[in-house]
């Protein structure tokens, strides 16, 4: 499996420690390969992947959106991932859905 371009989105995680709000910010990476999307947690094919779209959200942060057939998956991002969406929608334009 060839990944053909990767991006990197974090999840925040909050914890109450004596009585204090502690974030954590833990960075993952969403893998588009030739004919599939993976993240740690979800494997899409390309097939189900509709399209992929992008909202900023604040100053640090942005939304990267899967619009699948199976709903609709939102990333946390820190950093533009246009590239990333050029890449999948050349991917699945190409045919490389097979």
């Amino acid at each position: 499996m060839k990944i053909i371009a990767k991006q990197t989105y974090v999840k925040v995680e909050r914890s109450i420690h004596y009585n204090e709000q502690i974030s954590k910010e833990i960075e993952y990476e969403i893998h588009l390969a030739e004919n599939k999307i993976l993240t740690p947690v979800n494997e899409f094919s390309l097939k189900q992947v509709l399209d992929m779209s992008y909202r900023s959200v604040s100053n640090l942060y942005g939304c990267l959106y899967l619009h699948t057939t199976s709903g609709l998956f939102a990333y946390f991002v820190k950093t533009d991932p246009q590239d990333f969406i050029k890449k999948f929608r050349n991917t699945k334009k190409d045919g490389g859905f097979s």
